[in-house]
């Protein structure tokens, strides 16, 4: 099955057609304006292909971490996160968009929403672990945390809920595939290992994975506090590899059965 093919299948979204209605309506007035005002450089897609959607973490005045060196996070991301788009839209099947495609802010929901909006059938937030005691040469692969209570909510009444739990339960219907798609990335990553040799794939209650309705994965590479992380975070050939072997994972992914 190509990734062409995944697009069509039947039945995608688990929840009811009016919790679907509603939950399109309410994402649109509350995300749809600024989008379509300020966003030219984020296009709705061309074709029926899949669709990827890549976001690079952070932005403008929120720096997230900051190396040593004085590498930020947001630029690490940037670059990352265009390298990986690159490569998934030099496939015939596959059209990739990015979040931002420079360096401004971005709000959290806003980043999900876009993915939303294009019905896109992956989601790639792309960060760099922080703080200054990480030794470890690894990348980390997050799919977000399912809470009991939430998984009771939604099996007794999901139609019950307001509009805030609707939004943060959307990715409920998808943690399997995103699941799926971090160990597919932890298999292409430790294949033929570059500098970061360990992937561990985690669980957390992440805002921007949560409103997320297809599968979703926050990837945080290395830490930026490390000296010797961060230079290997500003070299470009580096990041090519490390976007050539994710794009790959997620191909793979859209193709699986």
């Amino acid at each position: 099955m190509t990734a062409t093919q995944l697009k069509h299948k039947p039945n995608r979204r688990h929840y009811p057609p009016e919790f679907r209605l509603y939950s399109t309506v309410m994402v649109f007035f509350i995300f749809a304006w600024p989008f379509l005002a300020s966003n030219a450089a984020f296009p709705f897609p061309r074709s029926a292909e899949a669709i990827v959607v890549v976001d690079p973490g952070h932005g403008g005045v929120d720096t997230g971490g900051r190396g040593r060196a004085g590498a930020l996070e947001k630029n690490i991301a940037l670059t990352l996160s265009s390298l990986i788009a690159n490569q998934l839209n030099r496939k015939n099947d596959i059209n990739a968009f990015l979040t931002r495609n420079d360096d401004y802010s971005l709000p959290i929901f806003d980043r999900t929403s876009k993915a939303n909006q294009l019905d896109a059938d992956a989601f790639i937030s792309i960060h760099v672990g922080g703080g200054f005691g990480g030794r470890e040469d690894s990348v980390s692969v997050f799919y977000n945390t399912r809470p009991p209570e939430l998984e009771m909510s939604l099996q007794s009444d999901i139609q019950g809920m307001d509009s805030f739990n609707e939004w943060s339960s959307i990715q409920f219907f998808h943690l399997k595939q995103s699941r799926k798609m971090a160990r597919i990335i932890e298999k292409e990553l430790v294949r033929n290992p570059m500098r970061l040799k360990t992937v561990h794939i985690k669980e957390a209650p992440l805002a921007v994975l949560e409103g997320a309705d297809m599968p979703a994965v926050l990837i945080e590479i290395g830490c930026i506090g490390n000296p010797l992380h961060e230079e290997w975070l500003k070299d470009h050939d580096f990041l090519s590899e490390l976007a050539v072997k994710i794009a790959t994972a997620v191909y793979t992914f859209l193709s699986a059965p």
